[in-house]
């Protein structure tokens, strides 16, 4: 079957004779493609034409069809970034390229005449969000908690030597087995028990990356500098400009991005106005460079704007996202006087660079008034939202791609200039973040501190971990962190000592290895112990 969209050649009805073999051709129509291929109601690689070998029985072909998007463009607003979650609901954090499942059909022959049932049993336990389908169609129903165990009633009997397709996905990263399985006549056991006979079809699947995926390739794979990494603002370390007057924003790694876009402790993400680097939420003068600046610490959603757009704008020119998201130029029909009509998005990150570090004038830092901010964080957010939506992919295995979301048609107050040929980032082969080799627990910064100070360490194995404060005299008085798994990596928290007075605090982590998801177990144990001290 297929929709108006497309067609399949011949009718999906065509006769083939027994053991005989039939190519079926898949044509969608203009401005369409192929979306989805499912044989025997199993989703197979989207495809334009399918071959049927040996066939024996009756098969199903179905087709979808969705728009191809032409002028097509996807891109990042800071909410969805900010919340992202990977598969364990975990915020944050990118979804790993293990496989979460596997596609598997099996072929087994019935021994004798008269056969009504089957039962079967899997490896790993079948994924109930997909049919388990046999061909010839049956009943079939677990008979166990973990779906590893079935039984199928087939009416009418089969016949000796009938073939009988059965096909599904499991719920594990590995490769289905068929443990053993046997045939029933009216309940009873009819033949010999089989185990492990050959798949036909068994391939790991698997998961939908996340938003996060995108920003980790980006900084892994050099869309960002790996010197420099993200700027909002501009680096005035070098030059005429001394760091002792102006602030920027720089972030060498993603996971300082994610931290800076959200404080997970506290469920915070940036709300504050728009403006420029001025002050700290403490009213402190902001200075230098500034590595993470969480919403606890800084508040500016126009902050949070700016790394959006920069991330569109970087994942576009590595074709991680539709190429030439940062060369559409921003004209608003609703606002002929809008300043920043006619430039290109781009262009308007560079602005906005400028508008977050103000200017010196007569020994005094100034920056733009509220209503500047506020109509140029409007302006970059309406382009953040222009193109966001439900992340899919055309390519996760071995590159990520994302498809796009909308069509710049239908988006009023962008365009494109044809004339105007985009910037290209080749990517570097790079997909593996680089994994500490040794558990370390950093010394907080700044120190002494007040009224927040950042706790750095680095975990070599997914490790289950405890931070806890003591005062001087051994007392424990608070745990930032209480037996909480975390993954490998480097892992970053602001700690606000909100009910302690000033003085001098030991703050220690312990660190167990977990075990992991193939039962093998992690024996690092780790533990540390550094020294901080509140001003207050």
């Amino acid at each position: 079957s297929a929709g108006s969209n497309g067609s399949i050649s011949p009718t999906p009805t065509a006769i083939v004779n027994y053991g005989g073999s039939q190519t079926f051709t898949i044509t969608p129509s203009t401005g369409y493609h192929v979306d989805s291929l499912i044989v025997d109601g199993v989703k197979v690689t989207s495809a334009t034409s399918y071959q049927f070998t040996n066939v024996t029985a009756d098969h199903t072909i179905r087709v979808t069809f969705a728009v191809t998007l032409i002028d097509g463009y996807r891109s990042f607003c800071a909410d969805s970034l900010a919340l992202t979650k990977d598969n364990k609901g975990k915020a944050g954090l990118l979804v790993k390229r293990k496989p979460v499942r596997a596609q598997f059909s099996f072929e087994l022959s019935s021994q004798s005449e008269d056969i009504t049932g089957l039962y079967i049993e899997f490896s790993s336990g079948i994924e109930i969000a997909y049919p388990l389908i046999t061909n010839p169609p049956s009943q079939g129903a677990a008979v166990d908690t973990r779906s590893k165990k079935w039984d199928f009633i087939f009416n009418p009997p089969l016949t000796a030597g009938q073939i009988v397709t059965i096909s599904g996905y499991s719920r594990e990263g590995k490769f289905q087995k068929v443990v053993k399985y046997f045939w029933k006549k009216y309940g009873l056991r009819e033949g010999d028990i089989v185990k492990y006979p050959t798949a036909m079809v068994n391939n790991l699947k698997l998961p939908m990356p996340n938003r996060v995926n995108v920003l980790a390739e980006a900084f892994l794979q050099g869309g960002f500098s790996s010197t420099d990494g993200m700027i909002i603002g501009q680096n005035r370390k070098m030059g005429q400009d001394s760091s002792k007057y102006y602030a920027w924003y720089q972030a060498v790694k993603y996971g300082d991005v994610v931290k800076t876009l959200y404080a997970s402790r506290v469920a915070k993400m940036h709300t504050g106005i728009p403006k420029g680097f001025d002050q700290f939420n403490n009213n402190q003068i902001m200075k230098s460079k500034q590595k993470m600046l969480s919403p606890t610490k800084y508040d500016n959603v126009l902050l949070a704007d700016m790394i959006a757009l920069k991330l569109s704008i970087v994942s576009s020119a590595m074709r991680k996202t539709p190429l030439g998201f940062g060369e559409l130029i921003y004209e608003n029909p609703d606002d002929s006087t809008n300043p920043y009509n006619g430039k290109m998005v781009k262009e308007l990150a560079a602005i906005g660079d400028s508008l977050m570090m103000g200017y010196y004038e007569n020994g005094t830092h100034l920056f733009a008034d509220a209503s500047v901010y506020n109509l140029f964080d409007g302006t970059i957010k309406s382009i953040n939202l222009a193109f966001e939506g439900k992340i899919d992919t055309s390519s996760f295995a071995d590159s990520l791609i994302l498809t796009a979301t909308n069509l710049l048609a239908d988006v009023p107050f962008l365009r494109k200039d044809s004339s105007i040929v985009p910037a290209i980032i080749i990517p570097i082969n790079n997909l593996t973040e680089e994994i500490p080799e040794s558990f370390e627990l950093c010394q907080n910064y700044p120190n002494p501190f007040n009224p927040v100070t950042t706790i750095e360490f680095h975990l070599p194995v997914q490790s289950n971990v405890t931070l806890n404060l003591f005062n001087i005299v051994g007392q424990q008085v608070a745990t930032v962190i209480d037996n909480e798994i975390l993954d490998e990596g480097t892992h970053q928290l602001d700690y606000y000592p909100d009910n302690l007075s000033s003085g001098v605090y030991f703050y220690r982590i312990t660190a167990i290895g977990v075990q992991e998801d193939d039962g093998s177990k992690q024996d690092a144990k780790y533990t540390s112990v550094k020294k901080m001290i509140l001003m207050k």
